[in-house]
């Protein structure tokens, strides 16, 4: 989209306000990465592209997982990747046995200094979503299906989802991730309800 340089900083300044995440560019000297990069459906040049994500808008997520779930976090990555999410990968690196639950702090602590949604995978995902619901602002979810994913985020508004590298196909994976990314909270009397439980360890929500 063509913007001047003053209608540009006064739309930055009008986001910055909502708090959204925003991304400027300079000019970009092929037409692909222009289309690709911002969604423009024009493909003539500008001085400047503005790219932003309102809070409803997934743009970065952190991942962890222990040795079991390694493969999976990987292929998990790579499929976020692909879609333009920009991945946080808190570890581990390889199958070599870890312990799972100071991956899951580190992966709680990223989620709540940046404010955004968590991956965190084991060979089950029980004792990961254990884990996390231990941190006060975590609100992770076991999810094994889509429909989990769904209503996990409709209801639950969960921030971290968790899933086990032994107990899902990847494929499967992808879109239980794909589910629990793209769904918005539905608010209303679930926010009542969010708020009694965050009341319980002290932390506010939203």
């Amino acid at each position: 989209r063509n913007v001047g340089r003053k209608a540009l900083l006064e739309r930055s300044s009008a986001l910055l306000s909502r708090e959204v995440d925003i991304e400027i560019t300079s000019r970009y000297p092929r037409w692909e990465p222009l289309h690709s990069r911002c969604g423009a459906r024009s493909r003539r040049a500008c001085n400047f592209i503005i790219c932003y994500n309102s809070h409803n808008m997934t743009k970065r997520v952190v991942i962890g997982t222990d040795h079991a779930a390694f493969a999976l976090k990987e292929i998990l990555k790579n499929h976020m990747l692909e879609k333009g999410i920009d991945v946080i990968d808190e570890g581990t690196f390889s199958d070599e046995s870890v312990d799972y639950p100071p991956i899951g702090q580190k992966v709680a602590g990223v989620m709540l200094e940046h404010k955004i949604s968590g991956v965190f995978l084991g060979g089950s995902g029980i004792g990961e979503s254990i884990a996390g619901n231990k941190i006060a602002g975590i609100r992770a979810a076991r999810c094994t299906t889509v429909e989990d994913a769904l209503m996990s985020r409709k209801h639950n508004d969960a921030n971290m989802i968790c899933m086990g590298g032994r107990m899902i196909d990847p494929d499967l994976a992808k879109q239980v991730l794909d589910k629990f990314l793209e769904t918005d909270f539905d608010g209303e009397r679930h926010e009542r309800r969010l708020k009694q439980i965050h009341e319980m360890d002290g932390y506010p929500y939203p």
